[in-house]
């Protein structure tokens, strides 16, 4: 059986809790956006050391939950609940006990794990913005939209700690240097 079925050559696909809808629909962009998300985060795996990459396992299986929550808002059996926000703050609190405070921006790059964690965060800042316009037009759970946005906080300290696990500092941007 081959993986194409060509229904959705003239710009429209199906979801089951909302019957036929055009590909530019804002639920199919926070789908898109959260599958590529989760792209990231696997590749952060690809490239990070064993204990970082552990972290970011669960990460991966609540993104499938946020997803199937989206595509059938009131027909998912599996939900994003308080439980998987809990679990990102207490990673937040122990990386950041980790680390040094910063007081200035940083850039996004470092080691191959914290730059590739830095993109993933972009992403997730993304997909953010478009649970927000979807919450907007249909709604969206709330503990979702506070999971999504504690996971932007938490791939970006995970970098910060990636790049500290090998040895490259954070870098501030040049318009912090004294001329």
């Amino acid at each position: 059986m081959a993986i194409y079925t060509r229904k959705g050559d003239k710009g429209e696909t199906t979801l089951p809790a909302s019957g036929i809808i055009s590909k530019s629909n804002i639920k199919l962009e926070c789908l898109g956006t959260i599958d590529e998300l989760n792209s990231c985060i696997g590749l952060a795996r690809a490239f990070s050391p064993e204990d970082i990459s552990k972290l970011l396992v669960p990460v991966q299986h609540a993104l499938a939950k946020l997803q199937a929550q989206i595509a059938m808002p009131h027909g998912s059996q599996v939900r994003i609940g308080s439980d998987d926000v809990d679990l990102l703050e207490r990673d937040i609190d122990h990386i950041e006990q980790m680390l040094p405070e910063i007081k200035r921006f940083i850039l996004p790059s470092g080691s191959k794990s914290a730059s590739v964690l830095h993109l993933a965060r972009t992403v997730c800042r993304r997909a953010e913005r478009e649970m927000v316009r979807l919450k907007e037009k249909e709604g969206v759970d709330e503990e979702a939209l506070k999971y999504i946005n504690r996971l932007s906080s938490f791939l970006f300290e995970l970098a910060r700690c990636a790049n500290k696990v090998e040895g490259v500092g954070d870098e501030e941007p040049d318009y912090y240097k004294k001329p």
